[in-house]
C-alpha cells in the first residue's frame, strides 16, 4: 500500500525494513515501512467487507495508470453489456492485494506444495518459472481463479511456445445444444475444477514452478501438482483424460460412457431423456464413473423435482449481482419441451392468436438493436400488457384469413464420422486393399484378445482379402446411395423391395437388391446358371464418382497393359455395373500417368532471333567473319613430310568461305593467316573464334597445339578502332559460324 493513502486513511502501525525484489536483480530498501491492518469492499456492495491483516506499506508502488472504458468495450462485445463495471481513466493503483488464502487453498487440495531447502538447491535438467494472476468472473462473485500465465515470455520464448496444444478433442456445441433440446427430461451438470484434478508426472512439474512470499519476507519456491490453465495442452488433455477412463467402464455403463464423451462440453454436461426414472440411472451412473477417476460433478440442475430430489439438489434459486443495474441471473435453464410438430398435434389453428410486431415479446431475445431490458419489471418476465386485458380487447389482424396452415420446420443434425482409412491417400487397388484387410484383422484381435484367443498373424488369407474388398464395396456404396441402402433393407423381406426406390434415384431401374454382406448387386436372370459366376449374373453397382470406383477401373486398364480397352471393359462388366462406365473408363485412361507418357510429344524450343551479324545486308563481305582451324594435313617437302594446318574463314552475313593454310601452330603463324586473309577479304570489323575447347573431334595433336597460340597477343594485334577479336563462350560453335 502507498504510504499516502494509509496516512489519508489514518492508518497506524509498528515499523520495519522492507526489501522488494523482482527480475533483473532489482530491489528497493524501504525503511520506514509500516504494518497496518485495514478493511475494504467493492463499490457495487458496500456491505460486504473483507479483512486485510500485515499489510505493508511502500513510499510509492510506481504502478502505471490504468483505464477501462468500459462504453467502449460495450459497443465492442455487445454480450458484455449491462455489467455491474464502472469505467475509470488514468487510475492510479495505490493497493496490491494478495492471494494468501487462495494458496492456502491450493496447497490445502494438493494443487500446489512448497519446495523443500533440498529440492530448491537440486539441479534439474530444465525449470520454468510461471507468472501468477488472478481472474474474477463477474457471475460469480467472491470466486477468484488463479492463472499461472504459461504465454508469459522470457527472451522470446514461453512455456505455450514448447508445448504441443494437442487435437481438438471438444464435442462439437451446437450438437451437445442440439441433442439437449431432444426430450423432455433435461439434467446439466459441471466438474469442479476439472483441469486441477489430473496430476502431473514428476518429471513434468519443474516446468511449472513460481514464487510466492507466504510470510512477507523473502519468496519460497512453490511448484503446481496439476494442470494449469493457462496451459495450452490442458484443454486436450483434460478431454483426454477424461474419456479414457470412462472408456473403462464401456461394457458395464454403455449409455454413461456415452454421455460423459458425447454429451459434455468442457466440463459441463448437458443430457435430456424421455423418462425422469432413465435421468436418475445415467446421472448416478455418470457421477459414480467420474468420482473413480477424481472428478466431482456438482451444480445440478433440472427441469424435474424428482432428478433433483435424487440427486440430493434443491431447486436453484435466483442471485442478485447487484450494482448500477439490477442484473438477474436464472441459475436453473428454461426448456422447450415440445418441438413445433408436437405443438400441432396437440393444438387447434382456432386456438392461435396474432401479436403486433411491436408487442411481441419474443423479439427481445432475438431481434435487437439497442441493449435489451431484461429487469425483472420488464415485459420479458411479466409478457405483453394486452394479455391482462379481457380476451375481447385484444389485438386482432384483419388480414388473417381461416384457411392459414401451419407447418412444421424440423432441422436434422447429422454427425458424419470420418473413415478410419483415408482413401485419397491411395493410388492403387491392390495396396487399398491389403492395407485394408490389415486394419480389419488388427480391429479383429483387438475383439478376439478381449476372450483370450489366439491372434491372427502371418501373411493375409483369401477370407481376409475377402472381407476387406466387401468393407470397400461397401464403404463405396454407402457415401453415395445411402438412402437406396436404407430403402432395401427396410424392405429386404418384402415381394418388390426395390418397389420403395424414387425415380429421381440412379438405381431406380437397376433392379438394385442387398445381399448377404449387404452389398448392392443388380439383380439378373441368370443366377440359375451353373456355368456363369455371380458377379457376372448379380454384378456390384458401384458409384461412377467414387475414389473406390476409379482405383478399380486403373487397376483393370494396368492389368490389360494400358491397351485393349473394348476388352478391359468387357472384363469390367463381368462383375460390376458402373453408371456411364465408357465415360468414366475414359476419365481414368487420361489420368493414367504412363498413358499420359506415351502420348506425350516432344516440344522443341522456338529458335531465337538471328544476331545482327548474320543479317548485316548491304555490307562487304567477310565483315563479320568467323575462323577456325582443320588439320593437320601430311604434305611432302622435298624428300621429307611435313604438317599443315588448314584455316576456314566463313562470312557470317553471306556464308561464303576462304581458307588459308597454316605453316605451324605458332602465334606468329596464325597472325600471318589471319592477314593474307585480310589483303584479300579486306579488313572485318568482327572476328569470332573459340579458345580450343570446342575441337573435340579433331586430333589430339591440334588440341594440345592450339593451347601454344597466345590469345592474348591475337587480341593485341588484331582489335583496333575498325576491328574487334572476339572469343566465343566454350561448347558453343554455332556462335562462331563455323
Amino acid at each position: 500500500m502507498d504510504q499516502s493513502l494509509a496516512e489519508e486513511l489514518g492508518l497506524k502501525g509498528p515499523r520495519k525494513s522492507l526489501c522488494l525484489k523482482w527480475t533483473g536483480e532489482t530491489q528497493r530498501l524501504e525503511n520506514a515501512s509500516q504494518i497496518v491492518s485495514l478493511q475494504i469492499s467493492s463499490c457495487s456492495n458496500p456491505n460486504k467487507k473483507y479483512q486485510l491483516s500485515s499489510v505493508h506499506t511502500v513510499q510509492s508502488l510506481q504502478i502505471r495508470p490504468q483505464t477501462l472504458l468500459y462504453f467502449e468495450i460495450q459497443e465492442k462485445y455487445q454480450h458484455l453489456a449491462r455489467l455491474p463495471i464502472e469505467s475509470y481513466e488514468n487510475a492510479c493503483p495505490r493497493i496490491l492485494i494478495g492471494l494468501k488464502a487462495k494458496i492456502e487453498d491450493h496447497i490445502t487440495k494438493g494443487y500446489i506444495r512448497k519446495l523443500t531447502d533440498e529440492e530448491v538447491q537440486a539441479k534439474y535438467s530444465r525449470v520454468w518459472y510461471l507468472p501468477m494472476f488472478p481472474v474474477v468472473n463477474p457471475n460469480k462473485p467472491g470466486k477468484t481463479r488463479l492463472v499461472w500465465d504459461a504465454a508469459a515470455t522470457a527472451h522470446g520464448v514461453s512455456l505455450n511456445s514448447v508445448l504441443l496444444k494437442g487435437p481438438d478433442l471438444l464435442t462439437s456445441l451446437p450438437s451437445v445444444l442440439t441433442q439437449f433440446r431432444e426430450f423432455r427430461t433435461a439434467v446439466c451438470g459441471d466438474i469442479r475444477e476439472m483441469y486441477q484434478q489430473v496430476l502431473m508426472r514428476e518429471d513434468d512439474q519443474p516446468y511449472q514452478l513460481f514464487f510466492y512470499a507466504d510470510n512477507g519476507e523473502n519468496p519460497s519456491t512453490y511448484v503446481i501438482q496439476v494442470m494449469t490453465f493457462g496451459a495450452c495442452c490442458s484443454p486436450s488433455t483434460a478431454q483426454y483424460v477424461k474419456n479414457l477412463h470412462a472408456s473403462k467402464f464401456e461394457q458395464d455403463y454403455p449409455a454413461a460412457v456415452e454421455v460423459i464423451v458425447k454429451r459434455h462440453y468442457v466440463d459441463d454436461m448437458l443430457l435430456s431423456v424421455e423418462q425422469e426414472e432413465e435421468a436418475i440411472k445415467l446421472t448416478g451412473d455418470v457421477k459414480k464413473i467420474h468420482a473413480l477417476a477424481g472428478f466431482e460433478i456438482r451444480n445440478w440442475a433440472s427441469n424435474s423435482r424428482a432428478v433433483l430430489e435424487a440427486l440430493n439438489e434443491s431447486a436453484t434459486t435466483e442471485k442478485n449481482l447487484g450494482g448500477e443495474h439490477t442484473v438477474e441471473k436464472i441459475l436453473g435453464i428454461q426448456f422447450v419441451a415440445f418441438r413445433v410438430s408436437e405443438i400441432l398435434e396437440t393444438s387447434d389453428v382456432r386456438e392461435w392468436n396474432w401479436v403486433p410486431s411491436k408487442q411481441n415479446v419474443a423479439d427481445e431475445g432475438t431481434k435487437w438493436k439497442n441493449n435489451p431490458d431484461l429487469s425483472a419489471s420488464s415485459r420479458w418476465f411479466s409478457c405483453p400488457e394486452f394479455l391482462w386485458k379481457p380476451s375481447d380487447q385484444w389485438p386482432t389482424a384483419n388480414h388473417r384469413t381461416e384457411n392459414t396452415t401451419l407447418r412444421p420446420h424440423l432441422l436434422l443434425h447429422a454427425e458424419v464420422a470420418n473413415p478410419v482409412i483415408d482413401l485419397h491417400r491411395f493410388s492403387n487397388w491392390q495396396k487399398m486393399l491389403r492395407c485394408t484387410a490389415y486394419v480389419l484383422r488388427y480391429v479383429r484381435n483387438l475383439k478376439i484378445s478381449v476372450y483370450q484367443m489366439e491372434r491372427i498373424n502371418g501373411p493375409l488369407q483369401r477370407r481376409e482379402l475377402s472381407d476387406a474388398e466387401c468393407y470397400l464395396f461397401r464403404t463405396a456404396q454407402n457415401a453415395v446411395y445411402a438412402d437406396e441402402i436404407t430403402i432395401l433393407s427396410r424392405n429386404r423381406h418384402t415381394e418388390n423391395p426395390d418397389s420403395s426406390i424414387p425415380r429421381s434415384s440412379p438405381l431406380f431401374h437397376q433392379c438394385a437388391f442387398l445381399d448377404e454382406h449387404n452389398i448392392l448387386r443388380v439383380r439378373g436372370r441368370t443366377q440359375s446358371c451353373p456355368l456363369i459366376a455371380r458377379d457376372a449374373a448379380q454384378p456390384i453397382i458401384l458409384p461412377r464418382e467414387h475414389p473406390i470406383t476409379r482405383l478399380i477401373l486403373l487397376d483393370f486398364h494396368k492389368r490389360f497393359n494400358h491397351q485393349n480397352h473394348a476388352t478391359t471393359l468387357n472384363e469390367i462388366r463381368q462383375r460390376y455395373r458402373v453408371p456411364k462406365l465408357k465415360a468414366t473408363y475414359r476419365t481414368v485412361r487420361k489420368e493414367c500417368q504412363e498413358c499420359k507418357n506415351d502420348r506425350a510429344s516432344p516440344q522443341p524450343p522456338a529458335m531465337s532471333d538471328l544476331p545482327p551479324y548474320r543479317l548485316a545486308a548491304f555490307t562487304r563481305p567477310f565483315t563479320y567473319m568467323g575462323v577456325d582451324y582443320f588439320g593437320p594435313i601430311t604434305v611432302i617437302v622435298g624428300r621429307r613430310s611435313e604438317k599443315r594446318w588448314g584455316v576456314l574463314a566463313t562470312c557470317l552475313t553471306t556464308r561464303a568461305i576462304h581458307l588459308e593454310l597454316a605453316h605451324t601452330l605458332t602465334t606468329d603463324s596464325c597472325i600471318l593467316v589471319i592477314r593474307n586473309i585480310m589483303a584479300r577479304r579486306g579488313t572485318p570489323a568482327v572476328i569470332f573464334s573459340d579458345r580450343g575447347t570446342n575441337f573435340q573431334r579433331a586430333s589430339k595433336e591440334l588440341r594440345e597445339v592450339m593451347q601454344n597460340i597466345d590469345q592474348e597477343q591475337l587480341m593485341q594485334e588484331f582489335t583496333t578502332p575498325n576491328t574487334e577479336w572476339t572469343f566465343i563462350p566454350p561448347a558453343s560453335p554455332h556462335m562462331g559460324g563455323a
